[in-house]
C-alpha cells in the first residue's frame, strides 16, 4: 500500500469521512444538498449512526458539509461544476478502507446516490420533507418548497423516481387524484 493510502487512512479518522470517501468512490455527487440528503437518508435507515451524521439537524445540518471540507482540505475530494468527486489521493485511501465499511451501508449509499441523482435540489427537498413531515415544519427551507410540493412530487413520478402509489402516500391524496395529475401532465399511465 502506498504512503498516500496510509496517510489517507489517518485523515479518515471518523466513520463519516470513511463513508463519504466510499460514496464518492462510487461516483460523483451533484452538490452539497444531495450529499446532505444521502447522509440524512442513510442515518434514517441506520439508527446506530444517527448521532455521527447529525440526523436530528435534518436537512439543515452541516455534518456532511464539514466532513466534505475536511476531505477537500486533505486533498481527497474536490468540488466543482461537475459536482463533488473523489481525487486520486482519495481513491487510493478508499481502496485501503474497503473492508472497514459495512456492506449494508455501502449498498444504501449507492442506492441513495442513484435515487437522488437526477433530482433537482427542490425535488429532493420536497421528497424528503414529504417523507419526514415532522422535520419539515422546523426547517427554514420548507416554506419555500411547500407551495410547489405537489408539482415537485409529480415531477418525480414523471422522472420515474417514485411510483404513483408512493406519490399518493407522500402527498396524502387519493390514487385517482394522482392519475388525474398524471393525465394533465401528459405522463403515460400503465394499467
Amino acid at each position: 500500500m502506498g504512503q498516500a493510502a496510509a496517510d489517507g487512512r489517518d485523515i479518515l479518522h471518523g466513520d463519516v469521512h470513511r463513508q463519504m470517501v466510499s460514496l464518492l468512490g462510487i461516483g460523483p455527487v451533484d452538490g452539497r444538498a444531495k450529499l446532505r440528503g444521502i447522509f440524512f437518508l442513510l442515518a434514517d435507515d441506520v439508527p446506530g449512526i444517527r448521532g455521527q451524521l447529525g440526523y436530528s439537524e435534518g436537512m439543515d445540518g452541516r455534518v456532511a458539509d464539514r466532513a466534505l471540507e475536511h476531505l477537500r482540505d486533505a486533498g481527497m475530494a474536490s468540488e466543482g461544476p461537475g459536482g463533488i468527486s473523489i481525487t486520486g489521493r482519495g481513491r487510493e485511501a478508499a481502496g485501503g478502507i474497503t473492508g472497514m465499511i459495512d456492506g449494508r451501508i455501502m449498498r444504501l449509499l449507492g442506492e441513495y446516490r442513484e435515487l437522488l441523482g437526477g433530482m433537482t435540489d427542490r425535488e429532493m427537498l420536497a421528497f424528503i420533507y414529504a417523507m419526514f413531515p415532522a422535520m419539515a415544519s422546523g426547517s427554514p427551507g420548507y416554506a419555500d418548497i411547500k407551495p410547489d410540493m405537489e408539482h415537485l412530487i409529480m415531477s418525480l413520478v414523471e422522472k420515474e423516481k417514485i411510483s404513483s402509489g408512493r406519490a399518493s402516500e407522500l402527498l396524502g391524496v387519493t390514487q385517482d387524484k394522482i392519475f388525474n395529475n398524471m393525465r394533465r401532465m401528459g405522463i403515460q399511465i400503465f394499467y
